[in-house]
């Protein structure tokens, strides 16, 4: 990264780029909630109980997260020494691709659980690797508070909308029909990158080495970057808690018929969406440590309460909970993520920081459905509902973590505020007593 110069007015695109960019992030989120669905749809078809439905789903989520850290860092390479939007396109093409193989050869996909979870990896990892680049150059660091919730409420209102659209699709529709309509969001998305305007700074190139010895040159610095990776290691816990979930609800006797999850998924995305708009109108960086507080709490209250009275209100208690901590975690984390590098100044260090970032998150899942694939090995429910609490304890801790981060940001950004004001008024009294 030598005589790399970054221009800083690429951090702040023109608004069309950055909408363009936020146009094309939520049609690829349409995209990739279809193709979950349906990938571990056939995968749990060829189940017959929640310990083989740990073992099979577990196992395809560690090869999807494996090979998307391999393929994340890769596609890094590729991103910090070319044109990103292009790595950013052939992602998109990925995805379609996978779209055309999910729809055609789906159940026979699911049976080789390992291939599924190769090509879903190396599918997420090309697109994060451009877009994660993109999104934290083109935005600005004063306007990331507000794209981050925009981004997140536009997630919610997308995963309540586009399951409701796909269940009535395939109620009048067949599946390939409803993939006919995926591929045209596909050509869609294609044609709105044409719009995202990204430009390779010169002399630009990718060293996680390099990226390293910057940041031991500015200690204070890269005290707040590692703290920020070391939340990134609990928050990495959340992906396993979804699918501990299901396994609960399938062990659940009679419950199905009483008992739709999609409609208390729909009411918590709803409530998240209302919360997320209220955190950013009314709370402020610095005083919001309540706040914090009850998001670290609640999911442990609800875990607790859903595996010592296993019932339908408490299952719906548990998702408000978990719905509650995860708006706030996940928004407030991609804000801290994105923004203090860039509040440092280092911009040339973008990529390598994304790449980090990410690399932790996969060890982190990796690590989370090995032991889940051992609890399912076990055959033991004891050990799914202490893991299933514990998972939940250490994800929980992203909360304690971020209030003592951003407590300590914001009393040093005040310090060196009172800083610059005593500078600014003894220079004031020096140019006056020289007059």
């Amino acid at each position: 990264m030598s005589g790399y110069t970054y221009d800083i007015k690429t951090s702040k695109k023109d608004n069309g780029s950055t909408i363009s960019l936020s146009a094309c992030h939520v049609i690829y989120s349409i995209i990739n909630l279809f193709l979950s669905t349906f990938l571990v749809a056939h995968i749990h078809s060829l189940t017959d109980n929640i310990y083989d439905y740990a073992i099979k789903v577990g196992l395809y989520q560690i090869v999807t997260y494996a090979v998307m850290t391999i393929s994340y860092f890769l596609f890094s390479l590729w991103v910090d020494r070319s044109n990103r939007i292009w790595c950013y396109r052939v992602a998109n093409l990925f995805s379609t691709a996978l779209v055309v193989i999910t729809v055609f050869w789906g159940d026979k996909l699911a049976q080789l659980v390992v291939l599924a979870g190769a090509l879903n990896g190396l599918t997420h990892g090309a697109y994060y690797a451009s877009y994660n680049v993109l999104k934290q150059e083109m935005v600005s660091r004063n306007s990331m508070d507000n794209y981050a919730v925009i981004i997140s409420v536009i997630g919610k209102i997308v995963s309540v909308v586009f399951p409701l659209v796909l269940g009535a699709l395939l109620s009048v529709s067949s599946i390939s029909q409803v993939a006919i309509y995926v591929l045209v969001l596909s050509a869609i998305l294609f044609g709105v990158t044409f719009f995202v305007k990204a430009k390779r700074p010169a002399e630009s190139g990718f060293s996680i080495k390099e990226y390293i010895s910057d940041l031991k040159a500015r200690p204070k610095v890269a005290k707040k970057i590692k703290f920020i990776y070391i939340i990134c290691c609990f928050y990495g816990f959340t992906s396993v808690l979804s699918m501990l979930l299901t396994m609960n609800i399938m062990s659940m006797e009679g419950l199905g018929s009483t008992f739709s999850l999609g409609i208390v998924t729909s009411v918590c995305s709803g409530l998240s969406i209302v919360l997320l708009l209220l955190v950013g109108r009314f709370t402020k960086c610095g005083k919001r440590i309540w706040l914090f507080v009850v998001s670290a709490l609640l999911p442990i209250l609800g875990v607790v309460l859903f595996i010592t009275l296993p019932n339908m209100y408490t299952l719906i208690a548990y998702n408000v909970c978990i719905a509650v901590g995860d708006s706030i975690n996940a928004t407030i984390l991609d804000i801290y993520r994105n923004k203090n590098l860039k509040e440092a100044g280092l911009y040339q260090g973008i990529a390598e920081h994304q790449c980090i970032v990410e690399s932790i998150f996969g060890v982190i899942r990796c690590i989370s459905f090995g032991l889940l694939i051992g609890m399912g090995a076990s055959k033991s429910k004891l050990l799914l509902d202490i893991g299933f609490v514990v998972f939940v304890a250490l994800y929980s801790m992203t909360s304690v973590l971020l209030m003592i981060y951003e407590k300590k940001d914001t009393q040093e950004k005040q310090k060196e505020k009172m800083e610059k004001v005593v500078v600014s008024k003894w220079a004031g009294r020096i140019d006056r007593r020289n007059k």
